[in-house]
């Protein structure tokens, strides 16, 4: 519709804050979802949330309370057509019978192995991990991701793409960011948030540029 400017209004507090960045997201089947409409509003050029009192919601509050009250006859039936399930793809990892014969699965033996390429096995492949629980992990990490050019990215809430580093690169990167030729020996979060600045990303940036910090 190439809405650029946008004001939002919900009821639930705790999503509107959860949103804003002033409470956490906790429930783990939520945070696809957070992210997901994180990335929707880095599309508008101004969007705002604003938390509407249900008693200021009166008309929309008395439809769904309605909805919620009406109860169908137990020798009546109803036929309904859903046009779409869910929003995202299910956090809840399905049984055996219900896997699709189009996802493919790999082991993940090293330890050392690259952190980007489950990530990278599913964006080529629709691979995924032999572990249910890595399952779940990868099919909820990668909406914040995307591959372009065989190079893996990560979202930013500002709607920046950060390049994602192995950890030998990352090594790399904390050693030029610290101590290289424009480097100002900073302390370890203010290192992280420089080399996040300079569009690098990966997992423990924050803990590797704290404890690199300490052994200068």
């Amino acid at each position: 519709m190439q809405i650029s400017h946008l004001r939002v209004f919900g009821d639930s507090q705790l999503i509107i804050k959860q949103i804003n960045g002033e409470y956490a997201v906790k429930n783990e089947n939520l945070t696809p979802y957070h992210e997901k409409t994180k990335h929707l509003m880095s599309q508008f050029q101004d969007i705002k949330l604003s938390h509407i009192p249900r008693s200021e919601n009166d008309k929309a509050d008395a439809l769904a309370s309605l909805a919620a009250s009406l109860i169908l006859p137990d020798e009546r039936g109803m036929q309904i057509t859903v046009g779409e399930r869910r929003l995202l793809p299910p956090v809840v990892e399905r049984t055996q019978e219900e896997e699709t014969v189009n996802v493919v699965t790999f082991s993940e033996n090293a330890e050392d192995a690259d952190w980007r390429q489950p990530l990278i096995d599913y964006f080529l492949h629709g691979a995924l991990p032999d572990s249910p629980k890595k399952k779940i992990e990868v099919r909820r990490r990668v909406l914040q991701f995307v591959f372009i050019n065989d190079t893996l990215y990560r979202r930013s809430f500002d709607g920046i793409l950060l390049r994602c580093l192995s950890k030998d690169e990352a090594s790399h990167a904390l050693q030029e960011t610290h101590a290289g030729t424009c480097g100002a020996h900073q302390s370890g979060p203010k290192l992280a948030a420089q080399i996040k600045r300079l569009g690098y990303y990966w997992p423990t940036m924050v803990q590797d540029s704290i404890n690199f910090a300490k052994r200068c």
